[in-house]
């Protein structure tokens, strides 16, 4: 189970406590951090399939070398997960591209 998954069960079984207690400004919390924890692992995971599934073609980079949070950092004003994508793509382009410069170079 990933960590986004522990913490959505948890913050589940929190709200379900929120709401049999009437406690609404709780549960609304509770909504609202759960939306949160699924978009962000939402995105993460689009990001790291499409670093898997390009690879060899200069993904690698996300898939061994960012962490989630790191990943987040670069996507989190996305409205979906297309938008995180375009985002990611957007952040790694140069530096992809760079890394085949300096591969095709005589010093490497």
């Amino acid at each position: 189970m990933s960590k986004y998954q522990t913490t959505a069960t948890q913050l589940t079984e929190q709200l379900v406590w929120a709401v049999e207690h009437d406690h609404p400004e709780l549960a609304a919390a509770y909504r609202v951090a759960l939306d949160f924890i699924r978009t962000k692992a939402s995105y993460i995971s689009h990001i790291r399939a499409f670093a898997i599934k390009n690879y060899e073609k200069g993904w690698d980079v996300v898939e061994e070398a960012y962490s989630d949070d790191e990943i987040w950092e670069v996507v989190k004003g996305a409205k979906n997960d297309h938008g995180a994508l375009c985002l990611m793509i957007t952040y790694m382009k140069p530096i992809i591209s760079y890394r085949k410069e300096m591969m095709n170079s005589e010093n490497w």
